[in-house]
Order: structure tokens, then C-alpha cells, then sequence
């Protein structure tokens, strides 16, 4: 198998569950029975975060397995931040999270390319690379992602990031605070608060880049 799952001793994250529905619950077997990705993924999540036991917590982990083995986006997305958290009972593992975003970045979800890009940043999971990092959030960038062309205009304006061509670094940092600064939001990007706070964080280090001629 691609990804190995394990589930680790309750602790205080287990108080992160939310009551379970047994009607619900039930709807949920049914559909996973008929070997729909969509459904081992849905039923392998409401176990895992909604069901409080170990062995509910161990069989939401065999349906995210099974999903992923299918390529299932949003259930390797899950097992990554279950991973990289340690939360709902499942063990902290920053490799495997890494790997998670990274296999759901090549299935097309920009904001698991957004959270490889971070990893690559911090070296969680993996070997600190600002170079990587820098080509991951400017792939999500391109894509309009708001945050990866924050992340990435920040990087450029602290000499962290200095690219492959010959553009200066600060003029870099320049048209990505600019175009992060201009560009309407999806809703789904992120929620109303943090996104106003990096618009105003994004206008912010635009003016200082016209300030100080950059």
C-alpha cells in the first residue's frame, strides 16, 4: 500500500470529535458499500472525526486509505492535516503529511501545493528547500491562490526567495504583493477575517515597496 495509517493512544486532541449520528452513520456504511470513492472517503472522515473510539478511529482510517488508493483528493488532504496535527487521535507524523499534500498537489489541489510550499519553508517532513518552496507557491500562485502570492511576494521581499532569472528579488516581491493585493478572493480560499487581514497586510507591503523604490 501507498500510505501507511495508524492511529495512536486518546489524548486531549480526542476532544476535538464531534458527537456522531448513528442514523447518519448508517446512511454513510451504506453508500460506502456500493465501493464509491467519494463515499470511503466521506464515511472514513465522520469516523475519524466524529466518532471517538479507537476502533471507529482505525476502520475511518482503512476507508482513507482505501480512497487514497484511489486518488481520492479530499481524503489525502485530510490524512495530511490529521498528520501534521496529530489530531483526532491520529499520530503525528510531518513526513507523511508532507507526502499527502505533495500526492494531492499532483492530483490538482492548489492549496495542498500551498501546504507543500509551507513544508518546504519550515522543512516539516521534509528537507528545508526555500528554493522548492519557491517554485510550489509560485505554481499556486499562478493559479491565483491569494496566500501563496503573499507567501511568496514575503519570501522575495527578504531575499529568501531570488528566482532563476535576473529580475532583483525586490521587484519580485513587487508584482506579487501588487497582485495579491488586487485580486478578488474565492470564498473557498479562505475565511472572511483572515482574508481581509492579509489584503490590508498585502496593501501594506505594497506601499512600502513604493516608498522605498522598489
Amino acid at each position: 500500500s501507498r500510505t501507511r495509517l495508524s492511529a495512536r493512544s486518546p489524548s486531549y486532541c480526542d476532544s476535538m470529535a464531534r458527537p456522531a449520528d448513528g442514523k447518519k452513520l448508517e446512511q454513510l456504511r451504506e453508500r460506502a458499500d456500493h465501493n464509491y470513492p467519494d463515499a470511503h472517503a466521506e464515511l472514513g472522515r465522520y469516523l475519524v472525526e466524529h466518532c471517538g473510539g479507537e476502533e471507529e478511529r482505525e476502520e475511518g482510517l482503512a476507508w482513507i486509505k482505501k480512497a487514497i488508493d484511489n486518488d481520492h483528493v479530499e481524503a489525502t488532504m485530510a490524512l495530511a492535516r490529521w498528520s501534521r496535527q496529530g489530531s483526532y487521535g491520529v499520530e503525528k507524523n510531518l513526513r507523511r503529511a508532507a507526502k499527502c499534500f505533495n500526492e494531492a498537489a499532483k492530483l490538482g489541489s492548489v492549496e495542498s501545493r500551498v501546504q507543500l510550499a509551507l513544508c518546504y519553508a519550515l522543512g516539516e517532513g521534509v528537507k528545508k528547500d526555500p528554493g522548492r518552496a519557491a517554485r510550489e507557491y509560485t505554481k499556486a500562485a499562478k493559479k491565483g491562490h491569494r496566500g501563496a502570492q503573499f507567501s511568496l511576494a514575503e519570501g522575495y521581499s527578504k531575499r529568501v526567495y531570488t528566482g532563476d532569472g535576473p529580475q532583483d528579488p525586490l521587484e519580485s516581491a513587487f508584482e506579487w504583493f501588487q497582485k495579491a493585493a488586487e485580486q478578488d478572493v474565492r470564498g473557498d480560499e479562505m475565511e472572511g477575517p483572515r482574508r481581509g487581514l492579509l489584503i490590508r497586510m498585502s496593501l501594506h507591503q505594497l506601499a512600502r515597496c513604493h516608498r522605498f523604490g522598489t
